[in-house]
């Protein structure tokens, strides 16, 4: 229970370990979390790392009970081997997203790194550090939001199932997931002709479903239980987009429970503004990630795909 930092905020308990060589960073992001009811298990800023540094708390975090996925910001390591060798040996326990900066030659002299020799290093860097097992993102958005899809159990495959109560946002979320290899699979003639049989006719029983948007409690609960149960599907994106025919709440239940039922993890994008809130908590109280973008909840689905596959090879 100490906390050494000097925000104004109080963190939350939760399973994310966040280590930072800034120090402003650690303090934005405790306000974020606040507000997103992010928890966090241990909280580590580094400065200029005079006698500690990321591999000595990756290995004090590899053995620490609370924490279940590490995040990590980074401008330059000065022992890159012992960061490839601690990284490697901790990524077969628990996932570790890092956020590098200083990857252009602005950044790098912004980060005091020596120009001539970083610009030549950086692609040595990223392919080491993913060849370690950890997973790179390019913001702190980013950052934040492949960390918390780690919240649910770890992938089979590459297979997606979207659910949607509009058929817009399930054909963008679509594009974005086999942009970044995702597998939008058919789903079995069988399958199709039950799913039709209690949708409306005006929806798509196919993958990505659209249930139309008046899609309830009840509509997304017997959508949500079939799909999630098919051999070929390895992950679930339940989407809900506020319409002004149903509220959040009933939908974000639904979800919630069928996710406690399977062992398959679900990655929710909920879109709207004031009307959507009681969902989005209900999702987050119940240990769904929610995002508020095609783009975001298919990065952060690819992200835990990666390394789940990682986690098998190590």
């Amino acid at each position: 229970d100490l906390d050494l930092s000097f925000t104004f905020s109080k963190p939350l308990r939760g399973s994310i370990a966040f280590i930072s060589q800034s120090g402003a960073m650690c303090c934005g992001t405790l306000d974020w979390a606040l507000k997103e009811e992010v928890g966090f298990s241990k909280f580590i800023n580094l400065g200029n790392k005079c006698d500690v540094d990321e591999a000595d708390a990756l290995a004090y975090l590899s053995e620490d009970e609370q924490t279940r996925v590490i995040a990590i910001y980074i401008e330059g390591a000065k022992n890159g081997r012992r960061l490839f060798e601690s990284i490697r040996y901790v990524s077969r326990k628990k996932p570790i997203v890092i956020l590098k900066a200083g990857t252009t030659e602005p950044g790098a002299k912004a980060a005091l790194s020596h120009t001539g020799s970083m610009a030549g290093r950086i692609e040595v860097f990223k392919g080491a550090i993913k060849q370690a097992g950890a997973i790179l993102v390019e913001d702190i958005e980013e950052l934040f939001d492949c960390t918390q899809s780690f919240s649910q159990p770890l992938s089979r495959g590459r297979e997606v199932a979207i659910v949607s109560n509009a058929g817009g946002l399930a054909v963008m979320t679509a594009d974005w997931c086999h942009k970044l290899g995702l597998s939008i699979p058919r789903f079995p003639p069988e399958i199709v002709e039950e799913l039709r049989s209690y949708l409306p006719p005006i929806a798509s029983p196919y993958n990505p479903i659209d249930m139309t948007g008046d899609a309830d409690y009840e509509r997304y609960r017997r959508v949500l239980e079939v799909v999630s149960g098919l051999e070929n599907v390895d992950l679930v994106i339940p989407i809900f987009v506020s319409q002004g025919l149903v509220t959040s709440d009933g939908p974000a239940k639904a979800v919630v429970e069928v996710q406690m039922e399977r062992d398959k993890p679900f990655l929710a994008y909920w879109m709207g503004g004031s009307t959507i809130l009681n969902g989005v908590r209900i999702l987050k109280r119940g240990g769904i990630p929610v995002y508020s973008s095609p783009e975001r909840v298919a990065k952060a689905a690819a992200a835990l795909v990666e390394y789940s596959e990682k986690r098998r090879k190590l």
